[in-house]
């Protein structure tokens, strides 16, 4: 076991990572030593069972050996290459991921990564990827992308639609259907005399279009739009997204690492327990408040509120990683995926779907803050609730000691 320095040691030294700036680089992105010691451990903390089906080590693959994946597929790691036949959908989180050109998915491509590449192959349903780079190559009948950069290459042919958000598009490749492009930046291949989109475009942009005659079959229509801004473009969703990704990421390895027994807790959670939970994160800032009002007061009140102000703020920027950890466990229950993994990545995507949800007209920021009280209060009792159940479960051992005695 780790000694409690050691502990206390990591804790210091994630706190300064979630309260510091994070920042996506888009040429060489780095991983800090918390993060890969985090995914080696949840190599360890991986039920066994499920090792035909996911994994965590930083260069991954699907198993060669096998030419077909008969199940979902769950990815994670620095780089995550598929090259196999998989007779289902594919759920992917990585730095990098390839699809080979030897590669059959007979369902859908679920990813989120810094760069995906397409490199051949087959994707016989919908690819939706979250990305700040995507290339596609190969065969796939829908695409939805949300990304920096994305590029339909020469020998990508998407099936029926393409519906892409990005910076810079470039289409040299064929749609089979229509094209729903969002982008400042629009390109085609450099044969004029080829038909790219055998539908319609529909694109929005702040850059009027110039095509040639036959480059599109079907009808090319613009929707209006002011000149996108920082604040507003997809490379800023896609940058506060993957922040909040990463440090869910950070958080959720750490805990399974340090605090498994905790995990539990959250992911069992009840109905009941969750809105005690709910009702003890709405209580807290306003015991904070009194509180911090009465130190204020004190003598030595100030340096004690400050410690606590700190501790309070910390939690509250967690507190969302928290409530998407028990999303996750419900998750996991629903699709009886009980691996440390296939925990991981409930919870990545339960906090993409909470932070998605807090654009909703009128009531988007109340979600938000619901969501964070949640997870302050969750925090709270199931720290409490631990201490408790160790309490009981040291006095079931004694009394059972005591009469096996007698």
């Amino acid at each position: 076991m780790l000694k409690n320095k050691s502990k206390i040691f990591i804790l210091f030294i994630t706190c300064i990572v979630l309260l510091s700036t994070v920042c996506f680089a888009t040429d060489e992105p780095t991983t800090t030593s918390a993060t890969e010691t985090a995914e080696n451990t949840a190599v360890e903390n991986t039920d066994a069972t499920n090792d035909t089906s996911a994994d965590t080590s930083s260069d991954v693959s699907t198993d060669t050996t096998s030419a077909w994946t008969n199940s979902d597929l769950y990815l994670t790691g620095d780089k995550v290459s598929v090259s196999n036949v998989v007779d289902g959908n594919a759920f992917i989180f990585a730095n990098e991921v390839t699809i080979e050109s030897t590669a059959e998915i007979g369902g859908d491509l679920f990813v989120f990564a810094n760069k995906l590449t397409v490199n051949g192959g087959y994707v016989y349903s919908s690819i939706f990827a979250f990305a700040n780079e995507i290339s596609i190559n190969g065969v796939v009948y829908d695409v939805y992308a949300a990304c920096t950069n994305f590029t339909l290459e020469s020998n990508g042919f998407v099936y029926r639609d393409l519906k892409v958000s990005a910076d810079h598009v470039a289409i040299e490749g064929k749609v089979r259907r229509n094209a729903f492009i969002t982008a400042n930046d629009i390109t085609f291949g450099e044969y004029t005399d080829t038909t790219y989109i055998y539908g319609n475009l529909s694109y929005t942009s702040s850059n009027e279009l110039s095509v040639e005659e036959g480059m599109i079959a079907g009808e090319v229509t613009r929707e209006e739009t002011a000149n996108t801004t920082t604040s507003s473009s997809p490379v800023s969703y896609i940058t506060k997204a993957l922040s909040i990704l990463f440090i869910t990421f950070i958080v959720v390895m750490l805990l399974i690492w340090l605090a498994p027994n905790f995990v539990k807790r959250v992911t069992n959670m009840g109905v009941a327990k969750s809105f005690v939970s709910l009702g003890i994160g709405i209580a807290t800032p306003i015991v904070a408040i009194l509180v911090g009002l009465l130190l204020i007061l004190s003598i030595v009140g100030v340096t004690v509120f400050s410690s606590m102000f700190i501790g309070l703020v910390f939690l509250a920027m967690v507190a969302t990683s928290i409530t998407s950890l028990f999303v996750a466990g419900l998750l996991a229950k629903a699709f009886k995926k009980t691996s440390n993994v296939a925990l991981v990545l409930f919870t990545l995507i339960s906090s993409l779907v909470l932070w998605v949800l807090g654009f909703i007209p009128y009531i988007g920021w109340f979600l938000s803050i619901i969501f964070v009280l949640f997870g302050i209060g969750t925090t709270l009792v199931n720290i409490v609730y631990t201490k408790e159940g160790t309490k009981k479960e040291k006095k079931e051992v004694e009394t059972t000691t005591s009469e096996s005695t007698k």
